[in-house]
C-alpha cells in the first residue's frame, strides 16, 4: 500500500526549520495490535482547493456509535 501527500501551499526549503507543519509526515500502514480494538471509528477528509490550499477534516462518534 502506497499513500502519498502532497501541498504546494508554500515551499518548505523557503521555510524556518521550527515550521512543522511543512514537514511530510510519516504514515503508518502497518499498525501494530495495539490499534487492533477502538471505541469508535474516525472518519477522514481531505480536500485541495483551486489555489492548492489543502482542506483537513476528522470526526467520529462515541461507543454507542452504530
Amino acid at each position: 500500500m502506497s499513500i502519498t501527500l502532497q501541498g504546494h501551499a508554500q515551499d518548505s526549503a523557503d521555510a524556518p526549520p521550527h515550521e512543522l507543519a511543512l514537514q511530510p509526515v510519516q504514515i503508518n500502514t502497518q499498525p501494530g495490535p495495539e490499534y487492533r480494538h477502538r471505541a469508535f471509528q474516525g472518519i477522514p477528509g481531505i480536500e485541495r482547493a483551486d489555489n492548492g490550499r489543502l482542506w483537513a477534516t476528522w470526526y467520529g462518534g462515541g461507543d454507542t456509535e452504530g
